[in-house]
């Protein structure tokens, strides 16, 4: 269970930096099945097509300045990319 717990810090320190990563809620175990569980929130995915552009860019901004914020505190990701399945371009941030 120690990887878990090590990604279970990570969660914590990452909300409290900001929302943009997914809510950890807790880590669980499952005795019937043995499996260890990190217990996150429920996202939902949006379709961004209806929203003006204006708002888009926004959020845009919004998600960018966490992201950054995210990175100077040491966090980092693989990628970051477009649902395969909605048309646009792909943006990956690094």
């Amino acid at each position: 269970m120690f990887g878990y717990r090590y990604e279970a810090e990570k969660l914590k320190i990452a909300n409290h930096i900001n929302g943009l990563v997914a809510r950890f809620i807790r880590l669980d175990y499952d005795e019937a099945n043995e499996w260890d569980m990190l217990v996150m929130e429920r996202l939902y995915p949006q379709d961004f097509r209806g929203i003006e552009i204006s708002k888009r860019e926004l959020l845009l901004d919004v998600f960018e300045d966490e992201l950054k914020e995210l990175h100077q505190a040491g966090f980092v990701h693989q990628d970051i990319r477009r649902p395969s399945n909605q048309s646009g371009s792909t943006i990956i941030f690094c």
